[in-house]
C-alpha cells in the first residue's frame, strides 16, 4: 500500500513540476503579412489569399475569420494551431482577414487584414492610327476596370498584317498611361505598319488586346512603281518585273526567304523605268519570298514597294473516297468523296478541289468540293442522266497553283419509281433518329431521365426497323406506312423534351497561382508536379451550369458542374498513360454529401465530405472532351438554380480540377488536415493505462484490495 502511495505521489509532482514548466504568457495581437496579397492598399490579381504570421510559443490556438467586414471579431467558429492559412477564394472585391491570439490567460485584440482581389483585365480599346506630316498618330478609346483601374497601355508595332504580339520582329514600342501616341521613330517613307494595343489594369491583369490599326507613313512619290512576282512555266524561276511611271532615280532589290535567308538582287540602281529579273529557285528553299524595293525618285521621295511571294512547287496529293471502286455502280444523289492534302517541305495548303463529269464528249464542271478535316464532299445528282457508264475527274489545286488529278469511271444505275422513294424516305427518317442521338447524349450527360423522350425514341425505331425490313420485301405500302408513324414519333421525341443551359458561370482563378491552390488543397507534394503539368496540357476548365429542362408540360431546372479538357492529340499515348484521375474537392455550398452527385461517368468517392475521383482513360478524351456531374435534384425551381450563380457558388472550389497520372490513393487524410492533436490524446491515454496495468500486474491478485483502499481514502 505505501509502495502504491508513493508511487501516486511522484507521478502527480512530476505533473506540477511540468505544469510549472510552462509559464503563462499574455498573447500579443498577431501581425499578419500575406505571399499573394502583400500590400493591403493595392489590388492583386490572386483570387485566394494566403496569409501568415509569426507564431508565439505560449498560444494555445488562433480564432480568425474571412469576410467583406472590416471590423469583424472572431468568434472562435473557426481555428487553427498554424501559423499560416489558404484562405477560401473569393470573387472580385475588397475583404478581410481577422485573427486574434488565444492563450491561457485570454486572448489578444483581433486584427484585420485588408485583401483587394481583382482578377478581371481591362475591356478592349478601340484603337484608330492616323497618318500625319511627322508621323502615324495612335489613338484609342479608354478601357474600362472597374475595380482597381486601368494603369496604362502597351503598344506594339510591326511590319507585317494579322500579327500576334508574340511573333519575332514585332516591336513592343513602349507603355503609356495615355490613350494616344505620336509614332515617330523609324519610320519608312511610304510603308504601311500596323499597330496593336495591350491593356493593363493596377493588379497586373491582361485586358482584350485591341483590334488591329494600320497607317501608311506619308509619301510624295509620284512614279507609281509597280513590282510584279510569277512563277515560270518550268517552276525552277522567279521571274520579277519592275515597271514605273517615271525614272527611278536611287534603287535596291532584297529578297528574303522565310525571314530568314536574305541577298540583294540589285543596289544602287538609278535612271530606270523598266527592270525584269530573276531568282532560280532550285537550290531554295520553299516558303515564303518577301520582296522589297527601296526606291527614291529625283527629288528624294521615298517610293519604296514590297510583295509576298509563296513558293511551293510540289503538287497536291488525291485520291477518291467514293467511288471507291473502278465502274462502281451509284445512284440517286450521290456523295463524291475525295482526300486532298497538299505536298512538300513547304504547304501552301489546298485552295480548291473541282470535280467534273464526261459522258460522251466534254468535261462538265459539278463544282467545288467542301473541306472537312482534308476529306472533300459534293454531291451529285444522277437521277437526271440516262443510266450508263460516266467518268469523274477531281482535281486539286494549292494556293500557289500546283495541281493534281484523278479520274475514276462510274456506273449510274438509278432504280426507279417506288423503290428510289421509299428509300429517300427511310433515309430521311432515320436522319430524324441521328438528330436526336446529340440531344440523348446530352440528358444522359446532365443525369435527366425523360420517359416521353425515351418511349416515343423506342417506339421510332421499332418502327424505322419495319420499314426497312417491308423495303427488302418490296411492300413499298408497308415502308410508307412505317416510315410515317417513325417519323412522328420522332417528332414526339423532339417536342417533348427540351434542355437549355441558361447560365454557365466559370471557374475564376489565377493559373499563375495554380501551385499555391494545390497545396491549400493539401495535395501531396511528390504530386503536385504532375497534377501541375497535366492541369496545363489540357488545359482544363471548370463551369458551374443551370440547366432549364421542359419535360412535357413541366419545367424545372437542375444544376451541374462541366468540367473541359483539350488535350493535345496522342497526348496520353505519348506520355505511356493509360488513364487519369480527375479529382474534385466540392464546396459544401455545393452540396453536403458526395452521395448526392450523379454523374455518366463512374467515380469513387473519396469522402463524403465530398471528394470524388474520376478514372479518365484514353478513349474518355478526345480534342475537347467534357465530364459533366450534377445534384441528383430533378425538380430545383428557377430561383433555386440561379442562387448558386449569384451565390459565386463555382469560385468557392479550393482547387482547380486536378489531374493525376495513374489512379493516386489520395483519401480524406491525404486532402485534410492531419488530426495531430487527436494522435497526441490518444498517446496520454495509453501510456496512463499501460501505467496502471503494469502496477496491477505487480501487485497481482491484491491490486484490486488496494484500489478499494485507495477509493476510500481518497473519499475521505
Amino acid at each position: 500500500m505505501q509502495a502504491f502511495e508513493k508511487i501516486i505521489s511522484k507521478f502527480l509532482l512530476v505533473f506540477f513540476v511540468l505544469c510549472l514548466a510552462f509559464p503563462v504568457f499574455s498573447a500579443s495581437v498577431p501581425v499578419v503579412s500575406s505571399s499573394t496579397h502583400p500590400n493591403s492598399s493595392e489590388w492583386h490579381f490572386s483570387s485566394q489569399a494566403f496569409v501568415s504570421w509569426v507564431k508565439e510559443p505560449a498560444v494555445l490556438y488562433y480564432a480568425y475569420a474571412y469576410d467583406s467586414k472590416p471590423d469583424t471579431v472572431p468568434d472562435g467558429s473557426l481555428t487553427t494551431t498554424e501559423n499560416k492559412l489558404a484562405l477560401p477564394a473569393k470573387q472580385d472585391g475588397i475583404y478581410y482577414f481577422h485573427i486574434r491570439a488565444v492563450d491561457s490567460s485570454g486572448s489578444s485584440e483581433a486584427t484585420h487584414f485588408k485583401i483587394q482581389i481583382d482578377t478581371a483585365g481591362p475591356t478592349r480599346p478601340i484603337v484608330t492610327a492616323i497618318t500625319l506630316d511627322n508621323g502615324i498618330r495612335l489613338e484609342w478609346t479608354p478601357s474600362q476596370d472597374f475595380l482597381s483601374g486601368v494603369k496604362g497601355y502597351q503598344v506594339y508595332r510591326n511590319r507585317l498584317t494579322n500579327f500576334n504580339i508574340t511573333d519575332l520582329g514585332v516591336k513592343n514600342i513602349g507603355f503609356f498611361a495615355e490613350t494616344s501616341f505620336l509614332d515617330v521613330n523609324d519610320l519608312d517613307e511610304g510603308r504601311t505598319f500596323f499597330y496593336k494595343v495591350v491593356p493593363i489594369d493596377n493588379a497586373g491583369n491582361v485586358g482584350f488586346i485591341s483590334a488591329q490599326a494600320q497607317s501608311a507613313v506619308k509619301t510624295f512619290c509620284t512614279l507609281g512603281i509597280s513590282l510584279a512576282p510569277t512563277l515560270s512555266p518550268s517552276k525552277d524561276m522567279l521571274l520579277i518585273k519592275i515597271s514605273a511611271q517615271g525614272q527611278i532615280y536611287f534603287s535596291s532589290l532584297k529578297a528574303t526567304i522565310n525571314d530568314a535567308n536574305a541577298f540583294y538582287l540589285f543596289r544602287e540602281k538609278s535612271d530606270y523605268n523598266y527592270w525584269d529579273g530573276n531568282i532560280v529557285l532550285s537550290e531554295k528553299d520553299q516558303g515564303n519570298i518577301y520582296l522589297e524595293l527601296i526606291a527614291r525618285e529625283f527629288y528624294g521621295d521615298n517610293c519604296d514597294v514590297n510583295k509576298t511571294f509563296l513558293f511551293d512547287s510540289v503538287p497536291p496529293a488525291i485520291n477518291f473516297v467514293f467511288p471507291k471502286n473502278h465502274r462502281e455502280e451509284i445512284s440517286g444523289v450521290a456523295a463524291i468523296k475525295i482526300k486532298a492534302g497538299d505536298m512538300g517541305d513547304f504547304k501552301s495548303e489546298i485552295d480548291t478541289v473541282a470535280v467534273s463529269y464526261k459522258g460522251d464528249s466534254n468535261w462538265v464542271l459539278i463544282g467545288n468540293a467542301l473541306d472537312s478535316n482534308g476529306y472533300y464532299s459534293i454531291d451529285w445528282n444522277t437521277q437526271v442522266f440516262p443510266n450508263g457508264y460516266y467518268s469523274l475527274k477531281a482535281i486539286a489545286t494549292d494556293k500557289a497553283q500546283n495541281k493534281n488529278e484523278k479520274t475514276k469511271e462510274v456506273f449510274i444505275f438509278n432504280t426507279l419509281g417506288l423503290t428510289s422513294d421509299a428509300n429517300l424516305l427511310i433515309n430521311s427518317v432515320a436522319g430524324q433518329l441521328n438528330s436526336l442521338e446529340s440531344k440523348s447524349a446530352l440528358l444522359a450527360k446532365y443525369g435527366i431521365s425523360s420517359d416521353l423522350f425515351s418511349a416515343a425514341i423506342n417506339n421510332g425505331t421499332q418502327e424505322l426497323e419495319s420499314a426497312r425490313q417491308a423495303l427488302n420485301t418490296k411492300q413499298f405500302d408497308e415502308v410508307k406506312a412505317h416510315a410515317q408513324k417513325a417519323a412522328d414519333f420522332f417528332s414526339a421525341a423532339t417536342q417533348s423534351v427540351d434542355l437549355n443551359v441558361v447560365v454557365s458561370s466559370p471557374f475564376i482563378f489565377n493559373k499563375q497561382q495554380a501551385q499555391i491552390l494545390l497545396e491549400a488543397a493539401k495535395l501531396p507534394p511528390e504530386a503536385i508536379t504532375n497534377a501541375l503539368f497535366l492541369i496545363k496540357q489540357a488545359d482544363v476548365s471548370r463551369n458551374l451550369d443551370v440547366v432549364k429542362v421542359k419535360d412535357g408540360n413541366s419545367v424545372f431546372f437542375k444544376v451541374a458542374v462541366s468540367i473541359a479538357f483539350n488535350f493535345s492529340k496522342n497526348f496520353l499515348r505519348d506520355n505511356n498513360l493509360s488513364f487519369v484521375s480527375l479529382i474534385e474537392i466540392i464546396p459544401k455550398e455545393f452540396t453536403e454529401d458526395a452521395s448526392n452527385i450523379v454523374s455518366e461517368q463512374g467515380f469513387v468517392v473519396l469522402q463524403k465530405d465530398p471528394k470524388i475521383s474520376f478514372l479518365l482513360d484514353s478513349n474518355f478524351f478526345a480534342p475537347k472532351a467534357t465530364l459533366v456531374y450534377s445534384l441528383k435534384t430533378s425538380f430545383l425551381e428557377e430561383e433555386s438554380a440561379m442562387k448558386f450563380v449569384s451565390d459565386g457558388t463555382v469560385n468557392k472550389f479550393i482547387a482547380p480540377p486536378i489531374l493525376l497520372s495513374g489512379n493516386y490513393g489520395i483519401g480524406s487524410t491525404a486532402l485534410g488536415a492531419f488530426p495531430w492533436a487527436v494522435v497526441i490524446i490518444v498517446i496520454v491515454v495509453v501510456a496512463v493505462a499501460l501505467l496502471v496495468f503494469a502496477l496491477l500486474k505487480a501487485k497481482g491478485k491484491k491490486g484490486f484490495k488496494i484500489k478499494k483502499q485507495f477509493k476510500k481514502k481518497w473519499y475521505k
